[in-house]
């Protein structure tokens, strides 16, 4: 028995040194898909936004306007909960978003809320995705100032186009 289990033993230790066999691979360039130009964000800025206060690297541009700001912005398309993520931190399932089509893109309104240094604000914001890139405009305003200032936002966020 004493011997039964040794020879098992050596053959077992023995069974996992074979010679290994050496493979060569050969992979061809990795081409990525060239993505689309820039499409141009128009919208028609109302009488009281003047020039932008800030405008970034990237061309996007924050104006303060009379009583609320006005943001315009591109991000690179792919992850769209991550879009709604960085513009009014929130999740894309926790906002109410209303999606429609429009050409070859998609458009996607939504209304939300968030505390600022003076109390409540409310915003809206508009994404139109192209697959290529995310075009987004969102207005932000006090809460007490949002209602009388929902006409110029729907004149704003419905002028939101690619060109």
């Amino acid at each position: 028995m004493k011997k039964l289990c040794c020879v098992m033993l050596v053959f077992l230790l023995l069974c996992g040194c074979s010679a290994r066999e050496t493979f060569e691979q050969v992979y061809d360039e990795l081409l990525l898909p060239a993505m689309a130009p820039m499409k141009e964000l128009k919208l028609t800025l109302p009488e009281d936004a003047g020039a932008p206060t800030l405008v970034s690297a990237e061309g996007n541009r924050l104006y303060f306007c009379d009583g609320y700001t006005l943001t315009v912005q591109t991000l690179d398309a792919g992850d769209l909960d991550q879009t709604f993520q960085s513009l009014c931190g929130y999740d894309r399932q926790d906002l109410l978003v209303m999606e429609t089509r429009e050409g070859n893109f998609n458009r996607y309104d939504w209304v939300f809320t968030c505390l600022g240094e003076e109390g409540t604000q409310v915003g809206r914001g508009v994404i139109l995705d192209d697959g290529n890139y995310h075009y987004c405009s969102t207005v932000m305003a006090q809460e007490a100032a949002s209602g009388s200032l929902a006409g110029k936002w729907d004149a704003i966020l419905n002028s939101v186009e690619l060109a």
